[in-house]
């Protein structure tokens, strides 16, 4: 990705995130309910060592969540 086109992805990422974080805070939902929509990482790929090997990797590698700049 480009680094003009990855601000810019990220310029919106962050307006919507603030967005939905707001409502979210304004709804004053159960935190019961918000922890039924919790993302579990190890259970959708399978191990902690998975895991940590996704967070670990750069963007040279095909199991890699980041951008590298």
């Amino acid at each position: 990705m480009l680094p003009v086109a990855h601000a810019f992805v990220l310029k919106q990422f962050n307006k919507r995130m603030n967005t939905v974080t707001q409502e979210i805070n304004s709804a004053n939902l159960p935190v019961d309910m918000l922890r039924q929509q919790a993302f579990d990482p190890v259970e959708a790929f399978g191990s902690i060592a998975t895991v940590k090997r996704l967070l670990a990797g750069s963007g040279e590698q095909t199991d890699s969540f980041w951008y590298n700049e």
